[in-house]
C-alpha cells in the first residue's frame, strides 16, 4: 500500500482493529518512514524564491525625498508563488 498525497480538501477516517501482536520494531520503521515521506512532501511544496542581488544600495538618501531602486525576484520552484507566500519570505521593511 502506498500513501498518496492529495491537494483536495483534507478527508480523515477513524478505524478501530484489534491486532493479536505488534512487532514494535516495524510499527516504528512504518512511523518513522511515513514521517520523513510528509516531511520531504512539505519541503517540496514550499515555493522558493531568489533575489538578483545581496544588498540595495540607494546612494545618498535625503530627507522627503523618494528613492527607489529595482530588484528581480525569480520563483526557481516548481510551486507556484503567490503574493501571500512573498510577504513570508521577504522581511518586514521590504513590505508596503
Amino acid at each position: 500500500m502506498e500513501l498518496e498525497i492529495s491537494d483536495h480538501k483534507p478527508v480523515s477516517a477513524r478505524f478501530q482493529i484489534t491486532c493479536k501482536s505488534i512487532v514494535l520494531d516495524r510499527k516504528r520503521s512504518v512511523y518513522n518512514d511515513v514521517i520523513r515521506m510528509l516531511d520531504r512532501w512539505e519541503n517540496d511544496s514550499v515555493p522558493k524564491v531568489e533575489l538578483n542581488c545581496d544588498t540595495v544600495n540607494f546612494g545618498q538618501v535625503r530627507y522627503m525625498v523618494e528613492a527607489s531602486q529595482t530588484v528581480r525576484l525569480s520563483n526557481t520552484s516548481q510551486v507556484s508563488t503567490a503574493k501571500k507566500h512573498l510577504l513570508l519570505v521577504l522581511p518586514r521593511y521590504f513590505r508596503n
